[in-house]
């Protein structure tokens, strides 16, 4: 009898995670990512993150040359000596909204008047038609371990689903992929402000742990973008007659308001569902962009 020779091969499988992409227009998207890792290119170098330590991405507004292109052309036009291409710059910036938001916000500090005009015209309307801007200026990855911001490089990744199977999304179409591990919900910044709360659909009894973790960023003056920019824990250096600091994120369980701020690891005080707002802008106006809020229960 010829003895038989089993060979056992190991393969290590390709990850298949599940997740949740937000597209840069809103739409939400369950898919499997089969990247083994993401890399990204930061100021200590290039990290080399495995997709089974991830929890979330967040990507900054990626713009194409295209864009960029026609961006610069418009804002140029706007102190064109013909007052038809002036009328038309500031009815295309308007369309480009988040594409041309931090380009026409330098323009504020222009010494032409009327392109100052046009460009706090475009940025507040912009700002109304636009609530979920995105303000993340460098990719953001928050692991098990630690978040770090720098940008990925690579400008796709492979994910795939029951209904167009296995393919690559472009980041340039994305806002940020949440693994299901840690699915964060999005408070915008139409939850600025004291009588609108953003209901999480989480109960708590008396004596359940809280842990809330935020990032993310509120412009609480869009009309100078990213000059009164907001983290979660708020903005000190601003005159404020409320009793919590602009743009710091709060929570209310029954009727007891605290603080979540960044971090966030207490004691439910009361039975009740967790309710969540940012506080309000000392100037009473129309905010942008959100935070990120994790939990654990």
């Amino acid at each position: 009898m010829v003895p038989t020779l089993l060979l056992f091969l190991v393969v290590n499988p390709l990850p298949n995670t599940n997740a949740v992409l937000q597209l840069n227009n809103g739409d939400i998207v369950t898919v499997s990512v089969i990247e083994k890792y993401f890399e990204l290119n930061t100021i200590y170098g290039k990290l080399k993150i495995p997709t089974t330590d991830i929890k979330s991405i967040y990507l900054s507004l990626r713009t194409s040359d295209e864009v960029n292109k026609i961006v610069s052309s418009e804002i140029t036009n706007l102190s064109s000596k013909n007052f038809q291409d002036r009328e038309r710059a500031e009815e295309q910036l308007i369309k480009f909204g988040n594409y041309a938001y931090r380009p026409v916000g330098e323009l504020l500090s222009s010494q032409d008047q009327e392109v100052t005009l046009r460009a706090n015209r475009i940025i507040k309307t912009i700002s109304g038609k636009f609530n979920n801007l995105n303000m993340f200026t460098e990719d953001t990855i928050e692991t098990k371990r630690f978040t770090i911001s720098g940008s990925l490089e690579n400008s796709k990744c492979a994910v795939k689903n029951i209904y167009f199977g296995e393919t690559q999304v472009s980041f340039d179409s994305l806002r940020s992929i949440e693994f299901e591990c840690n699915k964060p919900l999005f408070i915008s910044a139409e939850y600025v402000g004291a009588d609108t709360w953003f209901d999480t659909n989480l109960d708590f009894k008396k004596g359940d742990k809280i842990i809330l973790s935020a990032k993310g960023e509120v412009d609480l003056w869009p009309q100078t973008p990213r000059e009164y920019l907001s983290k979660p824990n708020g903005i000190n250096n601003i005159e404020n007659n409320t009793e919590h600091r602009p743009g710091i994120l709060l929570g209310k369980i029954g009727e007891e308001i605290f603080v979540v701020g960044e971090k966030y690891n207490n004691i439910a005080k009361l039975n009740g569902r967790l309710y969540l707002r940012i506080s309000q802008s000392p100037w009473g106006i129309k905010c942008v962009g959100g935070y990120y809020v994790s939990y654990e229960k």
